[in-house]
């Protein structure tokens, strides 16, 4: 065993069924390591074309609401799966991009003390994420009815993710930079055959260009753009986010990410209106010298998250095409989804065990009117 399978389970049934991944996001990266760790033959297939969601993404794994300060939906599941899985991947590749983290979420009034104490009572495990509050405001910032403490939190580097996981599976000749040609994958005895080469399964993770897909773009994959500043900043802690109406999320050194907007339109850009919000939540969360806080911006991004009407990543099988399926819808808190829900497929897939109805394709398929091949 060489060392970049270190801490891998040799799967004993291994099988010669060869999978097809289409789309090189983060639901297709880390659908394409749960099969190498697996040992189950693929090839992943991406054009590395638009604002992908998950290249530009903050990275944040926040297992609490901040709004309404509640648990994250299944996040006493999601959370330690993520640590399991980022920290496994860093392993394989030899990089670092996985870091544990702490969040400080500011009050706006002080009721929201009690309020946070009460959820954090009634809800069970939330005693793992929520420190009792209040907890005393970090000194830059204003903040004059303190805040309350999420632990348990991390990010990732969402540029060495990427670009290191993509290498791997590159220099391993399982990713192709190619432009998915829908014409050529076509139905056979065996499965499906694209290019001359036949696959069992394909599972499409393309984010918002699953409207393009003629087998599934009857789904109701809806672009949220998003949009977020890298600034530099000389007295911020690099060692605790911040968050209220936006967050402050430390990369290396003394640089940041501050995010992120929610908008629901297709226009490509940074937009002056997108810069401004995130500028003004800026400027009333941190204290500074003059009217800009001390924000220097170096960089800006932008992206379209792939989202779904009720907030839940949709998974599972065409109800009328065999051996195609889908993993897509996972919004806002994609990096902290991915890591479970690509466990939750593999699993279907390959051990036979039923999705949760919550997140099967198959609450969608009325939407379905005729096939479309």
């Amino acid at each position: 065993m060489t060392a970049e399978r270190k801490n891998i389970k040799i799967d004993s049934n291994f099988s010669p069924r060869k999978t097809l991944i289409v789309g090189g996001g983060l639901a297709g990266i880390l659908m394409a390591f749960r099969l190498w760790q697996n040992q189950k033959p693929f090839l992943l297939i991406d054009e590395q074309a638009g604002k992908l969601s998950s290249a530009v993404a903050s990275g944040l794994i926040n297992p609490v609401v901040v709004k309404h300060f509640g648990l994250s939906w299944m996040a006493e599941k999601l959370v330690p799966e993520a640590v399991k899985m980022y920290q496994n991947l860093e392993e394989i590749t030899s990089s670092k991009f996985f870091h544990p983290l702490k969040i400080f979420r500011s009050f706006h009034q002080p009721e929201e003390a009690k309020l946070w104490n009460r959820r954090r009572d009634e809800e069970k495990n939330a005693h793992f994420f929520m420190e009792e509050a209040p907890s005393p405001a970090p000194p830059y910032t204003h903040s004059p009815y303190g805040g309350a403490v999420i632990q348990n939190a991390a990010r990732v580097d969402v540029e060495i993710f990427m670009e290191t996981t993509r290498h791997f599976l590159i220099r391993k000749q399982l990713l192709h930079s190619e432009k998915f040609n829908y014409q050529s994958l076509q139905p056979s005895m065996d499965g499906w055959t694209y290019k001359n080469e036949t696959f069992s399964y394909v599972i499409f993770c393309q984010g918002i260009q699953s409207t393009e897909n003629p087998w599934f773009q009857w789904l109701p994959v809806n672009p949220l753009k998003g949009q977020l500043l890298k600034i530099n900043h000389p007295f911020l802690s690099n060692q605790q986010a911040i968050s209220q109406k936006i967050f402050i999320l430390p990369q290396e050194g003394q640089s940041f990410k501050v995010g992120a907007t929610y908008e629901h339109c297709r226009e490509e850009g940074n937009t002056r209106e997108g810069i401004e919000q995130l500028t003004n939540g800026f400027k009333e969360l941190i204290r500074g010298d003059g009217e800009d806080a001390g924000l220097e911006i170096a960089e800006t991004y932008y992206g379209f998250r792939p989202t779904i009407p009720d907030r839940r990543p949709v998974l599972g099988e065409h109800p009328l095409h065999k051996g195609l399926y889908v993993f897509n819808g996972l919004g806002s808190k994609g990096y902290m989804l991915a890591p479970w829900f690509s466990d939750h497929l593999y699993r279907h897939i390959f051990e036979g065990i039923p999705l949760m109805d919550e997140v099967s394709v198959m609450r969608y398929a009325k939407r379905m009117e005729k096939p479309e091949f």
